[in-house]
């Protein structure tokens, strides 16, 4: 496989995981893309779909609410203050 071609897969995979709303800082620091890879997908996949990606990616700030339903169901960290006290 070239170069190119590598690239390219590698931006395919970044255009499907932004599709699935993960954010920048994941890809780069959960998945290890590089920074330039990761700017160059969100620009190509903000060009395709638009201002409704940018309006979904605003609210990239922690949620507790949402962030305690997802630890119902096991894909977010416990939220310190709801942790048990052990005495």
């Amino acid at each position: 496989m070239t170069n190119k071609q590598q690239d390219e897969t590698i931006k395919n995979r970044i255009l499907g995981l932004l599709q699935k709303e993960y954010a920048r800082s994941q890809l780069i620091n959960d998945f290890d893309f590089a920074e330039r890879t990761v700017d160059s997908a969100i620009k190509e996949y903000t060009e395709q779909h638009g201002n409704e990606a940018a309006e979904s990616k605003k609210g990239d700030d922690f949620d507790p609410r949402t962030c305690q339903a997802g630890y119902q169901a096991g894909h977010c960290p416990r939220i310190p203050d709801q942790a048990p006290l052990f005495r």
